[in-house]
């Protein structure tokens, strides 16, 4: 695998970058260097398994799973006003403790001796009947319980939940139980991250309520508490990385990755664009394409918002190939597509999915895209482990081994 990754000319991983550039890893000279930009901060996970803030246009190399990622996001807005401090304590008292961020800024809350029920309250900016909103949060388990519950009192969002403070399992009120999935992650310091999904049941402004038990009424135990941090409610299907608010809703802005590489890297005549992705099954559609910024000359890989695999391949002559796979997203995958004059193949995860022996190649192509041939839109979002760009069009044997699991 080393080995036919050297014979790329143009080769991306998450190794390094500059303020709005993601460097490739070859060439060395900058040559092979993408344009990067994200108009506001964002998150990134460490190696270490902390959360760590990045300024304006800061490509983020993500550790979420353990292994090195670029992280490319869609704009999302965190609904949770206040994503650290809960707005109302009920018989419930608050301390400060160490959170994911390795600050001292993380809730740790305690019941108090009264009679009733013990929560705590977020309130939100608002949410839109009939849209899809994904509930996370980063929980440490205390003293004193092995579950809580989260609810809205609202029937506006079904956010109820139980977590399992033991297995950091979640049961939801729907039904269903969430173990072991991308919705249940492990940081630093015994803190997890857990998420959840809901449609929206009317447009309203819900509160969320945070129990240290359950919803019952009962006489508290002073030394009982559970640790909180990093509320997020935002209008996606599967959580994003983490968005800090302070009093108000909290917008972070897309990242774009574009224009990498240039003539000399890149064969018109024959080649293959290959990449090591993961993306969530959210219904968008993302592009990984070769061009020369414009539609009339370009190579894609194309990830459908039906969870496909599609590539195409048009020059000045219109449409010249065109097939698909199925894909399972929400993984790891490894895509291989070549392309030379009647001569096409797409490889995923060590197999040849799709071929075509008729079709013609573009011409002019001098850049590659996280995004459409023009670098303007359906942008890839999502992981990225590796891209490399070939200047010949490899084997299949090398293509099975390349894409190969």
């Amino acid at each position: 695998m080393s080995n036919l990754l050297d014979k790329s000319s143009l080769l991306i991983t998450p190794t390094a970058h500059n303020v709005s550039e993601i460097l490739s890893m070859k060439p060395s000279d900058g040559s092979g260097d993408a344009d990067f930009s994200r108009n506001s901060g964002a998150t990134r996970t460490t190696q270490d398994l902390l959360i760590e803030t990045v300024t304006n246009n800061i490509p983020r190399i993500d550790y979420s799973g353990g292994v090195g990622h670029w992280l490319l996001e869609q704009e999302t807005t965190n609904l949770v006003l206040n994503s650290t401090i809960p707005d109302t304590l009920i018989r419930l008292t608050k301390s400060d403790t160490d959170s994911v961020t390795g600050e001292n800024n993380a809730a740790r809350l305690n019941e108090t001796v009264s009679l009733g029920q013990h929560y705590a309250i977020l309130n939100t900016s608002g949410i839109t009947n009939g849209e899809i909103y994904t509930f996370s949060i980063f929980i440490r388990k205390g003293v004193g319980t092995n579950s809580v519950q989260i609810y809205t009192q609202s029937s506006a969002l079904d956010t109820s939940a139980i977590i399992d403070l033991d297995t950091f399992s979640v049961t939801l009120a729907g039904g269903g139980v969430i173990n072991g999935s991308e919705k249940i992650k492990a940081f630093a310091n015994d803190w997890y991250r857990v998420s959840w999904s809901g449609t929206a049941k009317a447009t309203a402004s819900p509160q969320i309520y945070l129990t240290l038990r359950n919803l019952g009424s009962y006489t508290g135990d002073s030394n009982t508490y559970v640790d909180y941090f990093g509320f997020t409610l935002e209008q996606q299907t599967n959580p994003t990385s983490y968005v800090p608010t302070s009093g108000s809703a909290t917008t972070r802005l897309g990242d774009v990755a574009i224009n990498s590489g240039n003539s000399s890297l890149i064969n018109s005549n024959e080649g293959v664009l290959y990449t090591e992705f993961y993306t969530e099954a959210d219904g968008t559609d993302k592009r990984i394409c070769l061009s020369d910024g414009t539609s009339s000359n370009r190579v894609v890989l194309y990830i459908t918002a039906t969870n496909t695999l599609a590539v195409f391949v048009q020059n000045s002559n219109g449409v010249q190939v065109s097939f698909s796979s199925s894909i399972t997203l929400g993984q790891y995958n490894k895509a291989a597509f070549k392309y030379k004059e009647n001569d096409f193949s797409l490889f995923l995860n060590g197999t040849q999915v799709g071929t075509d022996t008729i079709g013609e190649v573009p011409s002019g192509l001098d850049r590659l895209n996280f995004a459409n041939s023009a670098g303007t839109g359906l942008n890839f979002y999502g992981r990225v482990k590796s891209t490399a760009v070939y200047k010949e069009a490899l084997t299949d044997a090398e293509l099975t081994c390349l894409t190969t699991i």
